[in-house]
């Protein structure tokens, strides 16, 4: 018999909530330093300080972008679920033009790093969120 006093962890855990918190403040961080030092970036990713990318500050502008959204959904997840998936898509689109467009001729550790690291883990965990979002508003017949 459970005790009515006791405090109940709602459907969506507050845990995911924190961690869309958390994933939203690394992109609009990252987001910042590639706009604001896209040549230091570029020169870390490729280790040549003489390659320069025009594009990297509107990357940045994207990820801070992104990452405002992560705050509004970890604020209300049920409500802006879909939210979830533009920034997946987002996430996944960087990551593809860095690697095929803008780095490509720079296979570079570096580069790999950041793939891995701020796109392909961070949307693993957002799908993951997303899925549990999607089942808890179909208990709750959101949609």
């Amino acid at each position: 018999m459970k005790d009515s006093n006791e405090i109940q962890e709602p459907l969506f855990p507050f845990s995911y909530r924190g961690f869309l918190g958390i994933i939203g403040a690394w992109h609009l961080a990252w987001g910042f330093f590639i706009r604001q030092f896209s040549g230091a970036f570029s020169a870390w990713i490729t280790r040549d300080k003489e390659f320069t990318a025009d594009f990297l500050p509107e990357i940045g502008l994207i990820l801070m972008l992104t990452g405002s959204i992560l705050f509004l959904v970890a604020a209300y997840p049920m409500r802006y679920r879909v939210l979830i998936v533009f920034c997946v898509l987002s996430i996944l689109t960087i990551a593809a033009f860095l690697y095929t467009g803008a780095f490509a001729g720079y296979p570079t550790k570096q580069l790999y790093f950041h793939l891995i690291s701020n796109y392909v883990l961070t949307a693993f965990f957002l799908i993951v969120i997303g899925v549990k979002a999607q089942q808890v508003a179909k208990i709750m017949k959101m949609g």
